[in-house]
């Protein structure tokens, strides 16, 4: 996980963890695709055995417009 001021070989990612509540969604930098296991413990996500959750990882275009006036 990266913070601050990403590199331009970082990219955007969104990470969605998904339990009995719904889910909840973190967005951030890094130079290579995370697995979910380095989410967990970069987040540090706590999973109870008995609860169906898991991590959902995926790249986030960044492609922004940005007009002066």
């Amino acid at each position: 996980m990266y913070q601050g001021q990403p590199s331009p070989e970082h990219k955007l990612f969104a990470a969605y963890h998904h339990h009995e509540y719904g889910s909840t969604q973190w967005v951030f930098w890094s130079n290579v695709f995370p697995t979910e296991s380095q989410v967990v413990t970069a987040l540090g996500i706590m999973f109870e055995p008995e609860l169906d959750e898991f991590i959902d990882i995926e790249e986030i275009d960044q492609i922004h417009t940005v007009e002066l006036s």
